[in-house]
């Protein structure tokens, strides 16, 4: 009786959550969205983060995340194994080693979220915030862009997902060359075999949604850190506009004489041009401050992105160029080849991005009318040099690298992603010597 409970109670909360999902598809956004869109859904099913409290729910969740990581390990290194002893193609081995190294990659990095977990709350608290620049013309413009470009990136994330397990069902496990079980008791008991095949494909497809988990958890980051940089840009901008709207408050509040009037205008916009200036310069402090607390993990992330990529892409193509004929699981080998190609080129893409944002705040107080709304007077000395240095910080704070760089070993930028295909290319071309000189021979 408590197992049907319990069941009864999982089967609600799973169609509460994907009810909220089906919800989230179809909502306009506003300054209470979740910028994060999906995220809780998908690192609940891949079993990176489970939020509740309930003891049964993260028992029955615990046992379903470790079956789904340890069965497929397991299968897919005993059929490396087996291969190797058996001395299969060369082909084949490799195919099984880039299924190893697909699974190291995910799990290192579903390691990563977890433990830099604290640090992505962070980011997500101060994205999803937004207490600035609300009274800007374009910041609802910036911030529901990214809300809906986040949103179409996961719907074909786990769309090309969902795709590859229905593909699964499809394949012959019994003569699979990396996903045969270790047993064969169809002869004896054909139904308990078609069982034991069918839950290790429902446990492959369980696992698998951790590749789009860990992708998407990282493109939200980067994306989320970008909209709010750019409407700090904004804010920047508007800080002569905001003075001179304060300004106008001000004096129309107060009753002056007119040889009083020109007196306080100058004090009043030097009041506030330094109260503008220093609120932009805290927004952009406290950015920075945001972008050194997840640096560790976006770090780690894109130095094993880029080359487990690289190798990854070198195996596979290895294995396609000895295809003779076209199979479901070479269909499904290109279609992963270009889903973690597809996966490094928008996260170098908004990585460059991010830093073109950042340093495009220099250029935008540049470029502000200075020269005309800062005249140097002896009465407003102090004020007029801490406006000089307010602007020369700017500058400088601007100028300063993000250090998205793998820890100093690469600069993970658009441009870097073409060095990684040339990169995988020269592994592909080293397999191939290798293949021509040692294995062949």
């Amino acid at each position: 009786m408590e197992c049907k409970q319990l069941a009864r109670r999982v089967w609600n909360r799973c169609k509460s959550r994907l009810t909220a999902f089906w919800r989230g598809l179809r909502r306009d956004f506003n300054y209470s969205t979740d910028s994060f869109f999906g995220l809780d859904l998908l690192l609940a099913i891949s079993g990176a983060k489970l939020n509740t409290q309930n003891k049964y729910y993260r028992r029955l969740w615990n046992v379903l995340r470790v079956a789904s990581c340890l069965s497929v390990l397991f299968v897919v290194l005993w059929n490396t194994h087996r291969n190797i002893k058996n001395g299969e193609n060369f082909e084949i081995v490799l195919s099984c080693l880039q299924a190893i190294v697909s699974l190291f990659q995910s799990n290192l990095r579903l390691f990563l979220i977890i433990r830099h977990s604290d640090a992505i709350i962070a980011v997500r608290q101060y994205v999803n915030r937004r207490q600035f620049g609300r009274n800007l013309q374009k910041s609802l413009a910036i911030r529901s862009g990214s809300f809906y470009h986040i949103r179409k990136i996961v719907i074909f994330a786990i769309s090309f997902e969902l795709v590859l397990c229905l593909s699964f069902q499809f394949i012959d496990f019994a003569h699979h060359h990396m996903l045969r079980l270790p047993f064969d008791i169809s002869q004896s008991f054909p139904r308990m075999q078609c069982l034991c095949d069918n839950m290790f494909c429902l446990l492959m497809s369980a696992h698998s949604l951790l590749r789009p988990a860990v992708h998407i958890a990282v493109y939200m980051i980067v994306n989320g850190l970008e909209a709010e940089l750019k409407v700090i840009i904004q804010t920047f901008s508007q800080i002569f506009h905001n003075t001179d709207q304060h300004v106008q408050r001000r004096m129309e509040s107060e009753a002056c004489s007119i040889l009083q009037m020109e007196y306080k205008l100058k004090f009043y916009f030097w009041k506030y041009i330094q109260e503008e200036f220093g609120e932009c310069i805290a927004l952009h402090v406290e950015f920075l401050a945001i972008k050194n607390k997840i640096r560790p993990m976006l770090n780690s992330h894109f130095l094993i992105i880029y080359y487990t990529t690289a190798l990854n892409l070198a195996l596979g193509s290895y294995y396609l160029a000895q295809m003779k004929t076209i199979t479901l699981f070479s269909i499904q080998t290109l279609a992963y080849c270009l889903y973690i190609a597809f996966e490094c080129l928008i996260l170098t893409r908004m990585v460059s991005l991010l830093n073109e944002a950042h340093e495009s705040i220099g250029r935008e107080v540049y470029y502000l009318d200075w020269p005309t709304r800062l005249e140097y007077e002896d009465h407003f000395a102090a004020e007029y040099k801490s406006v000089r240095k307010n602007f020369v910080t700017v500058i400088a704070m601007s100028q300063q690298p993000l250090r998205f760089n793998g820890y100093g070993s690469i600069e993970f930028t658009q441009d870097r992603f073409w060095v990684l295909l040339n990169l995988a290319y020269n592994m592909y071309n080293v397999l191939n010597d290798y293949n021509d000189c040692c294995v062949k021979n």
